[in-house]
Formats: structure tokens, C-alpha cells, sequence
């Protein structure tokens, strides 16, 4: 694939020296100075029946990347296992499983305008929404997202996991303050819903080529995860990062993405002066960063939710905060 970050950011010292001018271009300082929530108010839109730890992971990756408030819109069947995690979540339950599979089509449609009505009144309060972790793949959930995204146009919105399969057949429900991040299968079906042809085996330029086609067709920006993660806004070349990450693959490392882009990208739209396509892959050199330390201590025995505890550090490691008076300097 090349260099990561462009051919003026060669090699690993290069490379983190681009993550952390954009971190520092992004992350606000620490100031001592604002409210509760103004760092950052995230929403979360996953966890089914069957997945709780992907909004988990997500959530935890936006509080520890330095959002203060994370909210998680999920089926009743998640909220308690969800709640019992962690205190830093605020959970609501905003549709039943049972009766988006109920036979009567009156309490099915009931409870797709419940989960729209539900999650749309809260949309003001956010200041980026997070769509797919844990979501699952029933329709109706799935209608209910798509009239959530027709009314969240004008905020930044992650979409990741299932949800990419839902944008990628109706992409009027995407604008340029999305960006998409699939991994590679999702990808492939993506491109497939996208121009109605298979991509089947293709080079690393030819993948290159068609993240970028998928992100002008959707104006839209794509980040396809993988050995390499490519990042493209779909006009310049696109930004790569292949940083050293686990050597192990545990499910949810790409849930911690999708929170830790979360934040960056929330402050991107605030007005920090810094390419999409970088913002997006800081957000991977820090999750990355973050994975190899965890790998280095577990190693056989590494799970996701070890990674959570050195996003803190990845983060201070590639872009130190400020010390305002009176708080000691973070240790070695």
C-alpha cells in the first residue's frame, strides 16, 4: 500500500508525528474551563437481544478518547446487561425485540415510530451519533435507523457495522458529515449495494480505487478497515494507516474505533482545521497504538475490553494534555 499518511510522513516516526499534529489540531486542551457534556455528548444507536458488548466497546472508546457524556439507544433486552457494565452509561430502551417480531402488524409498526420518536427527541442534545455496533440485522430496527439518519443529516454520525449494509442500500440517508467504516467483507457488500457488481479478488490499488469510488458516490467518508486502513473522502489520495497493532484479533477492536473516531470527529466539525481523511486515521493509530500495548501484556490471552485500558494512555502517549495548575503530570 506505501507509507501511511502520505509520502511526506514516511516511516513510524513520521507517521506519529502527522497522528499527533492532527490530534493536536482536533482535541480540545484540557482547560479546567467548560461545563459538564461540552467535551463531547455522544450517542449511541446498537446492542440487540444477542450483542451488548460492541456499544460497550464504543462507548468506552469515546469516554476514553475524552467525550464525557455517552448515551446508548438499545431493545429492552440489552438495557440491563448494558447498565450493569458500567455507570459511566446512560441506557435507554427504546423498541422490545418481541414485539418487533410480533405477528400483528399494527404493534410492529407502533414500535418502529416509539424507537424513532424516542431516539429523534433526543438528537438536539448530541453532538455525534454512532450507528450499528451490536445493531443485529432485523428490518424493522433497521427502518427505525433509517428515519433516525433522515432526521440527523445536519450532525456527525459514525456509521459502522450493520447499519453500513442499511446506508449502502439507501445512500440519500448519508451526508458529508458521515463517515462509513466497514471492515473488508462489509466493504465488499457495501460496493456490491453501491454500482450492483462484485469486486471479487482485486489489488491493493484496485482496493485503493474503490474505497475512493465508494466515498464519492456516497459523498461521504470511508474508512475500510484491515491489515491496512484505508481513508478516503474520495478526492485526494487517500490516507493510510498500517501502524504495528495486536497480534491477536479479538472481536470489538473495531467497536473502540468507532467511539474513539466518535470523538475526533465531532470536534472535526466544530471547526478544528484538519483533513477528514487524517482525522479518520489518527483515530485508527490510536486504537492500534493502544492494541499493541495490550497485546504486549496479555498476548494468547488478550481480549477486547483489556485494549480499554490503554486507549487512556495511547491517547496522552500521542497527544499529551494540557497541565493546568495542580494536576501532576501523568506518570511514566
Amino acid at each position: 500500500f506505501g507509507s501511511s499518511f502520505g509520502p511526506d510522513c514516511s516511516g513510524m516516526s513520521g507517521q506519529h508525528a502527522c497522528v499527533r499534529q492532527t490530534l493536536k489540531t482536533v482535541l480540545p486542551a484540557l482547560s479546567g474551563q467548560t461545563r459538564k457534556g461540552q467535551a463531547g455528548r455522544v450517542g449511541i444507536i446498537g446492542g440487540s437481544d444477542h450483542y451488548t458488548g460492541a456499544p460497550y466497546y464504543t462507548a468506552l472508546g469515546a469516554l476514553r478518547c475524552g467525550s464525557e457524556l455517552v448515551t446508548i439507544f438499545t431493545a429492552e433486552e440489552a438495557a440491563v446487561p448494558l447498565k450493569c457494565y458500567s455507570p459511566e452509561l446512560m441506557v435507554l430502551p427504546v423498541y422490545s425485540t418481541k414485539t418487533m417480531f410480533s405477528a400483528s402488524t399494527e404493534l410492529r409498526e407502533a414500535e418502529v415510530a416509539r424507537m424513532v420518536s424516542a431516539i429523534t427527541d433526543f438528537l438536539p442534545r448530541l453532538h455525534c451519533l454512532v450507528v450499528g455496533p451490536g445493531l443485529g440485522r432485523c428490518p424493522y430496527v433497521a427502518r427505525a435507523v433509517a428515519s433516525v439518519l433522515v432526521q440527523a443529516r445536519r450532525l456527525p454520525v459514525v456509521v459502522d457495522a450493520d447499519a453500513v449494509r442499511i446506508v449502502g442500500g439507501q445512500a440519500e440517508l448519508v451526508s458529508s458529515l458521515c463517515v462509513l467504516t466497514p471492515n473488508f467483507r462489509e466493504f465488499c457488500c457495501l460496493y456490491e449495494q453501491v454500482f450492483n457488481t462484485c469486486l471479487g479478488q482485486i489489488s491493493d490499488r484496485e482496493l485503493l480505487e474503490a474505497v475512493a469510488a465508494v466515498s464519492r458516490k456516497m459523498s461521504c467518508v470511508v474508512v475500510c478497515k484491515g491489515a491496512t486502513d484505508i481513508c478516503s473522502s474520495g478526492g485526494a489520495e487517500p490516507v493510510l494507516c498500517s501502524d504495528p497493532g495486536s497480534l491477536k484479533r479479538p472481536g470489538g477492536l473495531g467497536d473502540f474505533l468507532a467511539g474513539t473516531l466518535a470523538t475526533l470527529w465531532l470536534h472535526h466539525h466544530r471547526g478544528a482545521q484538519s483533513e477528514p481523511e487524517r482525522v479518520c486515521a489518527a483515530a485508527c493509530a490510536v486504537v492500534r497504538l493502544a492494541s499493541l500495548r495490550a497485546c504486549a501484556v496479555k498476548r494468547r490471552s488478550l481480549c477486547a475490553v483489556d485494549v480499554a485500558d490503554y486507549l487512556a494512555d495511547a491517547i496522552e502517549e500521542l497527544c499529551p494534555s494540557c497541565q493546568p495548575a495542580g494536576l501532576p503530570a501523568t506518570p511514566n
